[in-house]
């Protein structure tokens, strides 16, 4: 008996090189063993494992179903914690950060400890047969009174269930294949600095569980040597990991949620994932493609993003799913809107209506409807190049069925409130559409919905409005940062008002830049004509905002645009002493602001009617004035300034 070890000995010497490999499976993995090992400890002892812990490594926090955040349009709040990559070593690291150093340890040498299957096998059993409860009536029915009891429906006892069926059902390979990961799992932690500043304090364990029998000393140098082995051979070899396909899919869908909702990048251990994925497992993981989608228009990888967009009709295409052609139609058409080429966009709109209204799929019809208006409303002078109008498309929106979606309805109260906005009409009638908006977005948070746009749409109503203060509650409470280009025109406004004419004039190349959306051309329109007043070039100046209100007419009209341009138009007037000249035009900006009961609106008016009477010399008037309207003008911070230095102009 002595022999045989050592001629096994000599065979530790010749190390096997086994291929890296990444398996995708639907039985269990090395992390299920894990986390199986922390529902025994917390039904077999009195350590108290914390349920954010369980919570963690069971689920990933996001859905396994497949997320398109291009067909979603809004995108559930998902939990903002990144899942664990289903190896020993995040799993421990992740319990140490919570000081649970005790957890960890116990963990680690239970799996030390773990010298064959078999150890597994009666591990399952216990817990099915001491732990597991239909209800928590039945519990005094079976194990003894210390025990903690696990009901079948509960969060821990559905994944216990699962777990229990998927090893019953599975056969010899997948064991033989979950011992060999389970060998390469423990191992590749071995490799980690992790393993090494513990080591000292991870014990050797026996398990209460086992049955009870007296190895002889033989077998037991036996087994320790073969064990020895085993772990020379896969130290030996290159990481190889065994993850749960729903898991898997998790962890994709936690990638797409991050990079569309808050512009990620990819885990590099996720990327390292993916390069070991074989061209059958990417098959199965269509997610892959929309990872890839997203970076490559981040980037502004045309052709990148193009190609990955293919390869995900390739898949869609093969569900042989009567949608799902127009689905891709509709996705083509969101990326042709990203990279600001309207008319291909437009083009594949308007196929992909066409196709949903053939195959009588409303639910699909009313998504691309959405985008429609979302197009208009970045895009609008290509409005009239569609068959309806905005108009028709709310309307639409606000009769459907009550059994559709409820973002629907939310949508269709965003636009109306836009559309109001836009036509000057009451400032109240907005208001109205804009807080049914709101309500059916918190309503929608029980489902998981994300409430930041609805809040970021407020800010900038209230910003339009001129309550300042209220805007910048709602858009700390959206959470969400400036893109980098609206950054950029913010902060060329501010070089403007510092006289930093040099970075202004810099930053106003930037309209030759073709991915400017609607808001962001007419922000640095409005940038160039305020530099050339500054710059005293009135002629110029002129003629800019002449444009403007021109295009404003001749196309979408748009009221908050064309309030602020004519605002400009009677600044130049003023500082070009032809003031009398813009007295006309303060009158219709008075008579709109009164219709549309917009109070900024008209404070704004007031102020500039005040400066024209006293540059033509009528003191007395403006004096008068801006006395009987001083509630107005006041309760507006920005306007503060202005009002005081006129009364010390009147009161020299």
């Amino acid at each position: 008996m002595n022999k045989g070890p050592k001629k096994v000995q000599k065979l530790v010497m010749k190390r096997i090189h086994l291929p890296s490999q990444l398996q995708i499976r639907s039985s269990l993995t090395p992390h299920d063993v894990s986390v199986l090992i922390l529902i025994y400890y917390h039904c077999f002892t009195e350590l108290v494992i914390p349920p954010k812990v369980f919570v963690k490594v069971i689920s990933p926090s996001i859905p396994s179903l497949e997320i398109n955040p291009i067909l979603k349009k809004s995108l559930p709040n998902y939990a903002s914690h990144k899942p664990l990559i289903p190896t020993l070593g995040p799993l421990i690291d992740y319990l140490l950060r919570l000081d649970e150093r005790k957890i960890a340890l116990k963990v680690i040498s239970f799996l030390q400890s773990m010298e064959s299957l078999d150890v597994f096998t009666q591990l399952l059993k216990v817990l099915n047969e001491n732990c597991l409860v239909k209800t928590y009536r039945s519990q005094s029915s079976i194990g003894g009174a210390s025990n903690r009891r696990i009901t079948k429906t509960s969060f821990i006892g559905i994944y216990l269930v699962r777990c229990l069926t998927k090893y019953q059902i599975g056969d010899f390979k997948d064991k033989e294949a979950l011992w060999e990961s389970f060998s390469q799992y423990l191992s590749d932690f071995k490799q980690t600095s992790t393993w090494f500043s513990i080591e000292t304090e991870v014990k050797e364990i026996e398990f209460d569980f086992m049955p009870k029998g007296n190895p002889r000393s033989e077998d037991r140098e036996m087994i320790s040597l073969f064990r020895q082995l085993s772990n020379d051979i896969y130290s030996s070899n290159a990481s190889t990991l065994m993850i749960d396909n729903t898991y898997f899919q998790s962890i994709l869908n936690w990638q797409i949620y991050d990079i569309a909702q808050k512009n990620g990048t990819v885990d590099p251990a996720v990327m390292d994932i993916t390069k070991k994925l074989s061209s059958s497992d990417m098959t199965q993981f269509p997610a892959l493609h929309i990872i890839r989608y997203l970076l490559a228009v981040q980037a502004n990888c045309y052709q990148d993003a193009l190609d990955a967009l293919h390869n995900y009709f390739d898949y869609m295409l093969t569900q042989n799913e009567e949608s799902c052609f127009h689905i891709s139609l509709l996705c083509l058409a969101t990326f042709h809107m990203c990279f600001h080429d309207c008319p291909a966009a437009i083009k594949a709109f308007e196929e992909a209506t066409k196709i949903a209204r053939e195959n009588k799929d409303s639910a699909t019809l009313n998504l691309i409807m959405i985008w429609v208006v979302d197009f208009i409303e970045i895009y609008p002078e290509y409005a009239k190049h569609f068959q309806v109008t905005v108009d028709q498309i709310v309307r639409y929106l606000k009769s459907c069925s009550d059994n559709e979606n409820s973002l629907v309805f939310e949508n269709a109260y965003r636009f109306e409130s836009l559309l109001l906005m836009m036509d000057n009409s009451s400032s109240i009638s907005y208001l109205e559409s804009v807080m049914k908006y709101i309500v059916i977005a918190l309503q929608r948070l029980q489902s998981g919905s994300n409430i930041a746009p609805a809040f970021k749409y407020s800010a900038t109503l209230w910003n339009y409005l001129g309550f300042t203060s209220v805007s910048k509650v709602y858009q700390v409470a959206s959470m969400s940062n400036l893109s980098s280009m609206d950054y950029d025109i913010r902060r060329a406004f501010d070089a403007l008002e510092a006289a930093n004419y040099d970075e202004v004039s810099s930053s106003l190349m930037k309209l030759k830049s073709p991915r400017l959306n609607n808001e962001q051309f007419k922000m640095l329109k409005l940038l160039e004509i305020k530099f050339y007043i500054a710059m005293k070039d009135y002629k110029t100046s002129m003629r800019k905002v002449n444009e403007r209100l021109n295009e404003s007419n001749e196309c979408v009209s748009d009221a908050r645009w064309k309030f602020q341009f004519q605002i400009q138009k009677c600044i130049i007037f003023l500082s070009s002493s032809l003031a009398m000249r813009s007295i006309p035009l303060l009158k219709d900006m008075i008579n709109d602001s009164e219709l549309s009961k917009n109070c900024f609106h008209t404070a704004q008016a007031l102020l500039l009617l005040c400066q024209v009477l006293l540059s033509i010399g009528k003191a007395g008037e403006c004096k008068k004035l801006l006395s009987s309207n001083l509630p107005t003008l006041l309760q507006f911070p920005q306007l503060e300034d202005k009002v005081v230095e006129l009364f010390n102009v009147l009161t020299i």
